[in-house]
């Protein structure tokens, strides 16, 4: 009776866990990368490689660091053409061959406003093609950009569009 006792209360204790949990099931093929206390869901591609510390986000490979990652900032910008402006003085500063590749694009990441934009930039004689899309949720500012070497853009652009169409805040 004791061993049924005990295998019931245990149960009891891992519904309670699991019903408490605000992770949601991720997408078929895909992995939630973003930290347990986190404001959203950020699901990569199973076979991506989750960045082991540091900025949340994952890469491609160990070959192709091709990668995605979110930074959040809150209070320091009051829209996202305030955001652009800014990222795009301070990139300007730190890489001499910054540059913004074509015009913002007014974008949707779970339904809410976003703003998208791509831009090239060097670094140690490598030239990398970035997009950065940014929205608000909750008075922060939530930055996914997707980093690769210009030769392997467009290979993960399938990808990318896929983590960002399924990008979820809580």
């Amino acid at each position: 009776m004791k061993k049924i006792l005990s295998l019931i209360l245990v149960l009891c204790m891992m519904l309670a866990l699991v019903a408490c949990s605000d992770k949601e099931e991720a997408p078929e093929g895909m992995k939630d990368v973003a930290p347990d206390d986190a404001k959203y869901n950020f699901y990569v591609p199973q076979n991506w490689v989750t960045n082991a510390e540091g900025v949340v986000g994952a890469y491609y490979s160990g070959s192709d660091k091709s990668n995605i990652s979110i930074m959040a900032y809150g209070g320091e910008y009051t829209s996202t053409d305030d955001y652009f402006d800014d990222f795009c003085e301070r990139a300007a500063d730190v890489f001499s061959s910054f540059e913004v590749v074509g015009e913002k694009e007014a974008k949707k990441i779970n339904e809410r406003e976003a703003v998208r934009f791509c831009y090239t930039m060097e670094l140690e004689g490598v030239e990398y093609k970035c997009m950065q899309t940014v929205t608000a949720y909750s008075n922060i500012f939530y930055v996914l950009t997707y980093t690769s070497t210009t030769e392997n853009y467009d290979l993960h652009l399938e990808d990318i569009e896929k983590i960002l169409s399924e990008f979820t805040f809580k």
